[in-house]
């Protein structure tokens, strides 16, 4: 399946806590515009790859990444998909569901402090 197609299934497809971060930072909520599950293509090793943030803004080179519990068995992965992108010069946070759950206005937080770093 090409990645504009899973992109728009997985948008389809949200949990409740992506809705819920979607619903603060869609329409610059939170300042800068942030795209929902964006697929990103690129080359590394004279490979192509390419991957879909659960939210990216262009404006900070910012990827927000929400793992579900899907995540806890792919922590290798996750690992080096961390790493690819951030050799192309992006950020990564990632937040985990329950995080959400628990304590959004945190995550909200966090969010906030690090899209307002100067340089990044």
């Amino acid at each position: 399946m090409k990645a504009k197609g899973r992109a728009r299934l997985l948008r389809a497809a949200s949990t409740a806590e992506e809705k819920q971060l979607w619903d603060s930072v869609k329409n610059r909520g939170l300042g800068p515009k942030f795209r929902r599950q964006y697929p990103i293509a690129f080359v590394y090793r004279e490979e192509p790859h390419c991957f879909i943030a659960d939210f990216y803004c262009a404006e900070r080179r910012l990827i927000i990444e929400l793992d579900g519990e899907f995540h806890s068995t792919r922590s290798d992965y996750d690992g080096y998909r961390t790493f690819l992108i951030e050799t192309l010069g992006f950020k990564i946070i990632r937040f985990s569901n329950s995080e959400i759950r628990r304590s959004f206005s945190t995550v909200k937080k966090n969010i906030i402090k690090t899209i307002s770093i100067p340089g990044d």
